[in-house]
């Protein structure tokens, strides 16, 4: 798991943006929204680890009903660590308080984050800009990254984004791969070599000038 561990809400919101880019340089194509996401599984399965004890009478004792992923022996280790002990006289609540400070910040945080990024949407359909591309078009070029491994993710899903992000409705998007690939010999990308050759074009010209 990439996602750190904070044990205060100060610490968490000091180091957030920190953590937010060094996940990105691991998931190159998460956005903001994702690992708000992310970070509150994160931490509802802190908050188990802390709640799901059979025993706090002495940190020796303590024992965690849980197993597997969702056991987090870092968390059982702070609650058991001699120093932090010593410091708080009830470590299990003390981590408890913590961990539902910091999902009631990433809940309004992703309330936040997912406004903002619904008003960048709509700003970028509010422009003038007009797409003028064939729901075949779109599936030519969307199918060719998807196979040359620029986008990843299900291909529905991808297929879907496009359409939105150029406002095109896609009906019956595996009949249009189909007639793609029954296309005669020479004639299987006709967008993708109408957009080559007009960028070749465009380049011949910048050239002679």
């Amino acid at each position: 798991m990439n996602i750190k561990t904070h044990y205060s809400l100060k610490d968490f919101k000091e180091n957030y943006q920190i953590d937010y880019k060094e996940y990105i340089e691991v998931f190159n194509d998460c956005s903001e929204m994702q690992f708000v996401i992310e970070n509150i599984n994160h931490y509802k399965i802190c908050l188990k680890n802390v709640t799901y004890l059979k025993s706090t009478s002495g940190h020796e004792h303590i024992e965690t009903l849980l197993t597997g992923e969702n056991f987090m022996k870092d968390v059982i280790d702070k609650i058991t660590h001699k120093e932090y002990l010593e410091v708080y006289n009830t470590p299990r609540k003390r981590l408890e308080y913590t961990f539902l400070n910091i999902l009631d910040y990433l809940k309004s945080l992703s309330i936040k984050t997912k406004n903002n990024e619904s008003q960048n949407h709509v700003d970028f359909l509010n422009t003038n800009i007009k797409f003028n591309v064939s729901p075949t078009e779109l599936i030519e070029l969307t199918k060719s990254l998807i196979e040359n491994g620029n986008v990843k993710g299900k291909q529905k899903d991808i297929i879907n984004s496009f359409a939105r992000f150029f406002n095109i409705e896609v009906n019956n998007p595996d009949k249009l791969i189909t007639d793609i690939k029954k296309r005669n010999t020479g004639s299987e990308t006709l967008f993708i070599d109408k957009l080559k050759s007009s960028l070749y074009d465009y380049m011949t010209k910048e050239t002679k000038r």
